[in-house]
């Protein structure tokens, strides 16, 4: 494993996510400027389990995520696009 990703995995534990994804979580999740969540955000973080019915384009462009964050097969949103733009 290398440097990086242990540090993301160190990192990431830091913080827990909200128990939901929506808009309004997502906002308050990101709200604090310079929080490890608004930094780092999904960065590492497997949220295969969420459901992201409820998660607007607008309001998961304010997410950070990385090629470690573990998404669900079935998104709506196209995360790898938005990863590779």
């Amino acid at each position: 494993m290398n440097e990086y990703k242990r540090t993301l995995e160190w990192i990431s534990s830091r913080y827990d996510l909200p128990n939901e994804l929506n808009d309004a979580t997502i906002e308050s999740f990101v709200s604090e400027p310079g929080s490890l969540p608004s930094i780092w955000g999904l960065c590492g973080k497997d949220v295969s389990a969420f459901n992201f019915n409820d998660v607007s384009e607008v309001a998961f462009l304010k997410l950070t995520f990385n090629e470690y964050t573990n998404f669900p097969d079935n998104m709506d949103i196209d995360y790898k696009r938005i990863f590779e733009e």
